[in-house]
C-alpha cells in the first residue's frame, strides 16, 4: 500500500517506451495499491510521477493487515476506495469506447473544475499536468489532445494563459459530456 505525501502520481498502463494511458491520479494524503493489497495480485499498472517532486511511503502488506486487526474500519475505508477506483476505471473505459475525443478531454478536465457557474479558476493540480499527460488520461496522443483543448477554448469552456489551462466552465463541460453520452 502506498501513501502520497507530496506531489501527484498516477496509475498508468504500458511500459515506459509505449504510449501511456493514465487511469487515475493520486493526490497528497491519498493511497494507492489497494487492489493489490486485497487480491495479492500484480499491480494493475505502473505508478508514474505527474509532478516534479513526489514523496510517498510504501507500507508492507503485513503491517496493514496487523493494524486492520485492531482497526477494522481501515479495511472498510480501503474497500470503499477500491470500489471508487473500480468505478473510475469503468467510467474511463466507457468514455474511451463511446465518446468523441473532445468529450474525452472534457471528461479528463472535469475533476479540476470548480463548482461555480461560468469560467472559474482550476484546481491547482491541473497546472502541473502537461498536454501529454492530459492526452494519456484521455487515451490519445498529444497532438489530438491539443486540437481538442483548442476546440474547447473556442467554445468558451476553458481559458488558457501562457499555454496552461487556468479556467474551466464546469457546467459547460458537463453539458458537452452529457450530450455526447445520449
Amino acid at each position: 500500500l502506498g501513501i502520497v505525501f507530496e506531489g501527484v502520481v498516477a496509475l498508468a498502463s504500458g511500459s515506459a517506451s509505449s504510449r501511456p494511458r493514465i487511469f487515475y491520479e493520486v493526490f497528497p494524503f491519498e493511497v494507492f495499491g489497494e487492489l493489490e493489497f486485497f487480491d495479492g495480485s500484480l499491480t494493475a499498472g505502473r505508478i508514474s510521477a505527474l509532478s516534479k517532486t513526489v514523496r510517498f511511503m510504501r507500507v508492507p502488506r503485513e503491517l496493514v493487515q496487523s493494524v486492520a486487526q485492531t482497526q477494522p474500519g481501515l479495511l472498510v475505508g480501503l474497500g470503499r476506495l477500491a470500489s471508487q477506483r473500480a468505478r473510475t476505471l469503468l467510467e474511463a473505459l466507457n468514455a474511451h469506447a463511446t465518446l468523441p475525443i473532445v468529450a474525452r478531454i472534457a471528461n479528463v478536465l472535469l475533476p479540476y473544475a470548480m463548482p461555480e457557474r461560468g469560467l472559474s479558476s482550476v484546481l491547482p493540480p491541473l497546472a502541473q499536468l502537461t498536454q501529454a499527460q492530459i492526452a494519456a488520461a484521455a487515451g490519445t496522443v498529444e497532438e489530438v489532445a491539443a486540437r481538442a483543448i483548442a476546440e474547447l477554448e473556442t467554445r468558451g469552456m476553458l481559458k488558457r494563459e501562457r499555454g496552461h489551462i487556468r479556467y474551466l466552465d464546469r457546467q459547460a463541460l458537463l453539458e458537452l459530456i452529457r450530450q455526447e453520452q445520449t
